[in-house]
């Protein structure tokens, strides 16, 4: 803030490139004593200069477009530590004097609008614009460029005269014009910080803004672009003659807009009783966590015992069922037994029945055998009185059947008589 302070003018213009210098005895000491500023914005009493990028030094242009933005930035995170500031003089001592932070200095760039400004932003459609054919609430950019008017034109339809104090012993050189978006957008955000002081120029003293005032500034400008032709249809095209679409007037444009539109929020302070607080803040969350794990925890476990009791009542129900059902199977078997023997068949697994039915005609043919055999031992019994024990099979009781001793009869012999 030093160095800002002794590189700057009243309207919050700032030089591009400025020179500190606080030399040692020796090149191969780190650091040493010295006021860096106490030569700013030249190198060293020696009144050196330097420049880089295609930009001057002394002046206000692209390099130094930067610092309102970056000020605004700063007090919006930091509105306390950025009031903080100790400004001290070329020669390194404290000056309680000298007045200058973030607040004050963008209060500069504010006070510069108020002063040279052609019309008021602070009331709602204060510039609004005025001539045949423009749209309601476009704000008209002519009025608030002679804030930093850098070129002396009296003749013409839009005569232009170069505004006070953007140049000083601080920065010796015009810079470049306000029309440029990356000149004039980052000072749009100058109104982010209160305007809370009486501010004194020549013939004219401004009183504090109040919030409301500083808000309608703020709107002012962000009503200085025109995207209603934004769309395909439009082929994209922004109206505003501040309002450029390449890159770095673009990245300017983009930033300073962040900023005005309050996303910039203020940071908490490093202090114990943040520490203690967070520190408490995170132990609530273990225990919170914790609980919510047990919690869980017994949820699953009450799950699990819903799921064994489910299991037991559909296993209790089968083995009914399978009793009931075994009991219902073998009286059905019995019956259909009963009934007609042939559909024992169907309570035979399909890949056995062909085998059961051999099985079946086999014994048939067995008992046709048997009956044939006895039918023909009582012929021969009859014929010839002999008397013989036949056993039919083991385990079946031995019948007195009368039988001769050969199983044929004696015409059927060979004709050879054997």
């Amino acid at each position: 803030y030093n160095i800002l302070y002794y590189s700057s003018c009243k309207s919050g213009t700032v030089a591009n490139w400025v020179g500190v210098k606080a030399e040692c005895a020796h090149n191969d000491t780190l650091s040493c004593e010295g006021v860096p500023w106490a030569h700013t914005p030249y190198v060293g009493k020696e009144k050196g200069t330097c420049s880089a990028s295609g930009t001057h030094w002394g002046s206000f242009g692209a390099e130094a477009s930067r610092v309102p933005w970056r000020m605004a930035m700063d007090y919006s995170m930091y509105p306390d530590e950025s009031e903080k500031v100790k400004i001290y003089d070329r020669k390194g001592k404290a000056d309680p004097s000298i007045k200058f932070n973030a607040r004050y200095y963008l209060n500069r760039i504010a006070t510069q609008y108020k002063r040279v400004g052609k019309c008021d932003g602070g009331k709602v459609g204060g510039c609004d614009c005025d001539y045949g054919g423009c749209k309601e609430n476009f704000t008209q950019a002519f009025p608030l460029s002679a804030a930093f008017e850098t070129i002396d034109k009296p003749d013409g339809p839009a005569p232009t005269k170069k505004a006070p104090d953007l140049v000083c012993d601080n920065v010796p050189h015009y810079g470049q014009a306000w029309w440029a978006g990356f000149m004039s957008w980052p000072t749009f955000t100058a109104f982010v910080a209160p305007y809370v002081e009486s501010v004194e120029v020549p013939g004219k003293t401004f009183e504090p803004m109040s919030e409301e005032e500083s808000r309608t500034w703020l709107h002012t400008f962000s009503y200085i672009c025109d995207f209603d032709d934004f769309n395909a249809k439009g082929h994209y095209k922004i109206g505003g003659a501040v309002c450029q679409k390449t890159y770095f007037h673009a990245s300017q444009e983009v930033i300073s807009t962040m900023v005005m539109s309050g996303s910039m929020k203020r940071l908490p302070a490093k202090t114990e009783k943040n520490k203690e607080e967070k520190k408490q803040e995170k132990k609530e969350n273990n225990k919170e966590e914790k609980m919510k794990a047990k919690k869980e925890e017994k949820k699953e476990e009450k799950k699990e015992e819903n799921k064994e009791e489910k299991m037991k009542v559909v296993t209790d129900g089968k083995s009914e069922k399978q009793e009931k059902g075994s009991d219902q199977d073998k009286h059905m078997v019995m019956k259909a037994a009963q009934e007609d023997f042939s559909v024992q068949d169907r309570w035979v697994p399909k890949d056995c029945r062909a085998m059961v039915a051999i099985g079946g005609a086999m014994a048939f043919a067995g008992a046709l055998a048997a009956l044939a055999a006895v039918f023909v031992a009582k012929r021969r019994a009859a014929r010839r009185g002999g008397a013989a024990l036949l056993r039919v099979s083991p385990g079946m009781e031995t019948a007195s059947i009368a039988v001769t001793s050969k199983l044929v009869f004696p015409e059927d012999d060979d004709a050879d008589g054997s």
